[in-house]
């Protein structure tokens, strides 16, 4: 529900992206059997089971987001809402709870923790989000990119997000 191309600045928020991001990418190395002949990322597993309880990938970010100490404040909160259709960013709150939050934030430190990259400080990201209906670009300076996280591959094209409905890509200035 974005017009044709709309541009926004973010602030440290953007942290919140890139690293559900990150996330999509790894779960594609780490998978779990579930029985039913199809090996499947966890993370993805866990979005499947629980998608009813959230239907909306954004939804999910935002409330990843959270567990990262968003701050309400910064430019990707009124970003989310829109793609989420609503008017107002503190129509957010009514969003239900992250579904398997803790299953998640399990996983996260599993992958990401021995790095010491699942931490707010270290995965935010001043840049500028550039949207059209299919894509999403994240661009940030030169200067925003974190060793440790390009080391992770956390910042690495992403490609299409089906939980997102775009095609997200990483640039550097």
């Amino acid at each position: 529900v974005i017009p044709p191309e709309v541009e926004h600045r973010l602030g440290g928020g953007a942290h919140g992206l890139v690293k559900a991001q990150g996330i999509g990418r790894v779960v594609e190395r780490n998978t779990v059997d579930t029985g039913d002949q199809v090996a499947r990322p966890e993370a993805q597993l866990l979005l499947e089971l629980h998608w009813a309880l959230l239907p909306s990938g954004w939804g999910w970010l935002y409330r990843l987001g959270q567990t990262l100490r968003l701050d309400e404040r910064d430019p990707i909160v009124p970003f989310i809402a829109a793609q989420l259709g609503l008017e107002q960013p503190a129509e957010l709150q009514r969003l239900p709870p992250l579904p398997a939050r803790q299953e998640l934030l399990d996983l996260a430190r599993r992958w990401y923790g021995g790095a010491g990259l699942w931490q707010p400080d270290l995965l935010r990201l001043n840049a500028r989000i550039h949207a059209t209906p299919s894509h999403l670009d994240l661009y940030a300076p030169l200067a925003e990119v974190r060793l440790p996280v390009r080391l992770a591959g956390l910042d690495i094209d992403p490609g299409w997000l089906p939980w997102l409905g775009r095609v997200v890509t990483i640039h550097y200035d």
